[in-house]
């Protein structure tokens, strides 16, 4: 589709769950206005290009492939990238893991970078690195990330980052938390548990 700018598109974004994700759900979210993203962290070179090509035949609205960096091989990274998708969304890098490389890998595929952090060091990190916009997801999001509450985290991360957008999840699951995301600094909010509840979900 046509370049869009996550600041004024984003609001409300699927979060990209490995199992969690599928191409109808994926395609609900983009179809409404929302941002979905696919999560493909495990999944085998092929497979992710026939998801891709799947969620292609049932939005023509942006969407995301999401990596776990810390388990993502060249492999799984190049087929992701060769997708050629609006946004690459990324989260849990190593402490030495090139992001800026990896970033700018994903810009000249054509994708707005989206990177998920639990921490402000991360945040700048990924702020420094090139990252379109951050996700800022407090330890509520799963129960397995980070030390800090979603309502913390995220006015620190938008301050730290700014004029870099920012998203926040974690333990968000309706119109009030992302109004309360907004309020805090945030440009939207990445929903998870929250769209397993919907019949598009195949979980």
């Amino acid at each position: 589709g046509a370049p869009f700018t996550l600041k004024a598109f984003v609001v409300v974004v699927l979060g990209g769950m490995g199992l969690g994700t599928n191409p109808d759900l994926v395609a609900a979210v983009s179809n409404a206005g929302g941002l979905g993203i696919q999560g493909c962290g495990g999944r085998p070179p092929a497979e992710i290009t026939r998801l891709a090509a799947t969620i292609r035949e049932l939005t023509d609205r942006p969407f995301g492939l999401n990596l776990l960096l810390f388990r993502a091989g060249d492999a799984e990274w190049d087929a992701t990238l060769a997708t050629r998708p609006p946004v690459v969304s990324t989260a849990w890098a190593k402490a030495d893991q090139p992001l800026a490389d990896h970033f700018a890998q994903a810009h000249e595929a054509g994708a707005k970078v989206l990177h998920m952090v639990s921490t402000v060091p991360e945040a700048a990190r990924a702020a420094e690195a090139g990252a379109d916009a951050v996700v800022a997801q407090g330890t509520e999001g799963g129960g397995h990330v980070g030390l800090m509450g979603t309502m913390t985290l995220v006015p620190m991360v938008a301050r730290a980052i700014a004029p870099v957008p920012v998203i926040a999840a974690g333990g968000l699951a309706d119109g009030a938390g992302l109004a309360a995301a907004l309020v805090l600094g945030a440009q939207g909010a990445l929903f998870g548990t929250r769209f397993l509840a919907t019949t598009e979900a195949s979980i």
